[in-house]
């Protein structure tokens, strides 16, 4: 395949190191200055991944254009909030027969999932991609499994072939809708386990919240239209125990500072210089689901914006106490 890839962060240049790999043709796209000489100049991108060398195969360009045309898979791979800018900016140069792929997890500032941006600009197949994987897990070959999730499947099977290979397997399905929920879902949850981790819980605790949040993203993704069982797929069940146990996640990370009843000033801090993407999707989810489709949710909002005591999450794992 020859592949564009929109975004020069951390997924980005590991998924694009895997398809170099795989035999594929990349290239990348930044819009900042000083993110394009860093690469050119180091070819590392040394905010996001300082020890990873990026392959001199893979080309770098500030030009849309020269990412987009002639590509066969176009991967967007930036942050929820830049997706209004760019494929508006995209249209002029992409072709309707160029599979999008969002590997983006993430929702806008008013409320809509990331797919109905791209359909709001582009004509194009989309396809979703989403899954447990740290970028430096999949750089480094570690065996994986994602999801990949689109209204035609024959989509889905195209980038698994190019993509797929001892290392990385793909499971398949059409809910697009259940898969971005997974993807938005599974960070705010990760406060929650940061949270227990703060209040220095037991594993067998932590065991009880998540068998707790697996069946609350089943009713979650039920209630905004999707599939039950796709919260049993890499993006569901998967990306949950990799997001809440694993203290490389900044969404983990911020939950126990909370948890800890750590200073004020330190939590503004950790809060300025990560971005925690369950933050933003915490607002934007609690907006759009019935209270009771996810005690875990509401309670976790309670204690971040309403500044309830973290012990009432405990309360609720072990007494099913009211939010």
């Amino acid at each position: 395949m020859n592949i564009g890839i929109i975004g020069t962060g951390a997924y980005g240049i590991a998924l694009a190191i895997h398809a170099i790999k795989n035999n594929n043709k990349v290239t990348m796209w930044t819009k900042f200055d000083d993110e394009y000489n860093m690469l050119k100049e180091s070819h590392k991108n040394i905010k996001a991944l300082p020890n990873t060398i990026i392959p001199k195969e893979i080309m770098i360009t500030m030009d849309l254009k020269k990412c987009i045309q002639n590509k066969d898979l176009i991967i967007l791979a930036i942050p929820s909030n830049s997706y209004e800018e760019v494929c508006g900016s995209m249209q002029q140069y992409i072709n309707e027969n160029q599979i999008i792929c969002i590997a983006s997890k993430g929702i806008t500032s008013n409320n809509q999932l990331l797919n109905a941006i791209v359909e709001k600009y582009l004509k194009n197949d989309i396809v979703i991609l989403s899954g447990p994987s740290f970028a430096i897990d999949l750089i480094e070959d570690h065996p994986i499994g994602l999801t990949l999730a689109s209204k035609n499947i024959s989509c889905c099977k195209q980038i698994e072939e190019y993509l797929s290979n001892q290392n990385l397997c793909f499971d398949i399905t059409s809910d697009t809708q259940g898969v971005q929920i997974c993807g938005i879902i599974k960070n705010i949850f990760a406060i929650g386990s940061g949270i227990l981790a703060g209040l220095n819980c037991l594993d067998s605790t932590k065991a009880a919240y998540l068998t707790k949040c697996i069946e609350e993203v089943k009713q979650i993704i039920c209630s905004l239209g999707g599939q039950e069982n796709t919260a049993l797929l890499y993006c569901g069940i998967g990306d949950l125990i990799l997001t809440c146990g694993s203290q490389k996640s900044r969404n983990f990370s911020y939950g126990k500072l909370i948890g800890e009843n750590a200073d004020t000033d330190d939590i503004e801090i950790f809060k300025n210089n990560n971005l925690i993407e369950g933050l933003t999707a915490l607002n934007g989810i609690y907006s759009l689901i019935n209270q009771k489709s996810s005690q875990i949710l509401s309670l976790i909002y309670n204690i971040v914006y309403n500044k309830k005591e973290p012990n009432i999450l405990l309360n609720f794992i072990h007494n099913k106490s009211k939010v």
